[in-house]
């Protein structure tokens, strides 16, 4: 399962008794899922602060951040 497929699952699973794993959504609702499961990653593409500080390379930690995030496209 893909990063975006994850994502998805988990926002589903949060919402619904039956796991998105064993569910029969429908293809609308599943496009949903994964459209806002593509969203909410690309929300995440630029570290915060908090998080930049964390590593001692902070342009590398930056950009390192990015790439994974863009990698999951």
């Amino acid at each position: 399962m893909d990063m975006i497929e994850r994502v998805a699952s988990a926002m589903w699973d949060r919402s619904h008794d039956e796991p998105w794993s064993e569910s029969h959504h429908s293809p609308v609702a599943r496009q949903i899922y994964l459209d806002d499961a593509r969203t909410a990653i690309e929300a995440m593409r630029d570290p915060t602060e908090g998080m930049i500080l964390a590593l001692p390379d902070v342009m590398e930690a930056s950009r390192a951040w990015q790439v994974m995030i863009d990698a999951i496209k």
